[in-house]
């Protein structure tokens, strides 16, 4: 985080710790940012091509993915075939992107908001363009997120606005919690129908198999 106060950097030669701080978390950064996300990239690119030669149409992806448990699989297991390798491209552009925003252009002005915004844009209008996902539940899930986070941008940007003029208006600060509050109720809907529902109705399935086997077991002795 940027220093905006005079004074902060006057005795930075005499201060090891800072310059040790700052130095580990620029190398974090650039691991998480560039280095970890490009050797995922590789990794994929690899695998795609020598997919594309043995793969052949959504029926055959889906049918390869329900016996691929390769730890690499959780990285495109949620995408289609052409968009196998997004991951490591959204983590690199959406996060380095926000980075450089938020070390570069002054804290909490306006330029840094309309930048973020402008990040948050691009990256809804590509994910909306190429429409990458397999699953339609998680595919509206993350539209939904970009919508939230929009929408959340956009009411910050009217509450500076408006506490310019009046400190104590909280109308913007109200309808944030409110949008985050009706992000939260649908993110829970679409875990509940997709993951906890599923899961319970597999253990049931597989309660009455086990209960199967013991009622035949007794009858076999």
């Amino acid at each position: 985080v940027r220093c905006i106060y005079p004074g902060c950097y006057d005795r930075i030669d005499e201060n090891d710790d800072f310059i040790v701080g700052v130095s580990l978390s620029s190398l974090l950064l650039l691991a998480l940012v560039v280095i970890v996300p490009a050797w995922w990239f590789l990794a994929l690119l690899r695998r795609h091509k020598e997919l594309k030669s043995i793969v052949d149409g959504p029926s055959q992806w889906n049918f390869f993915l329900d016996l691929d448990t390769t730890v690499l699989s959780n990285l495109y297991r949620k995408y289609e075939l052409q968009w196998m390798m997004l991951d490591p491209v959204l983590l690199f552009l959406q996060k380095g992107a926000l980075v450089a925003v938020i070390a570069f252009a002054t804290p909490g002005s306006v330029t840094q908001l309309v930048l973020v915004a402008v990040v948050e844009v691009l990256n809804a209008v590509f994910i909306a363009v190429t429409d990458p996902f397999i699953d339609p539940w998680l595919d509206m899930l993350t539209k939904a997120a970009m919508a939230h986070q929009m929408a959340q941008l956009g009411w910050m940007g009217f509450h500076r606005a408006l506490t310019r003029e009046d400190p104590f208006d909280q109308t913007m600060a109200t309808l944030m919690i409110v949008t985050f509050l009706a992000f939260l109720v649908f993110a829970i809907y679409v875990v509940v129908k997709t993951a906890i529902i599923p899961f319970f109705a597999w253990m049931k399935v597989e309660t009455g198999n086990d209960y199967e086997r013991r009622e035949r077991a007794i009858l076999e002795t």
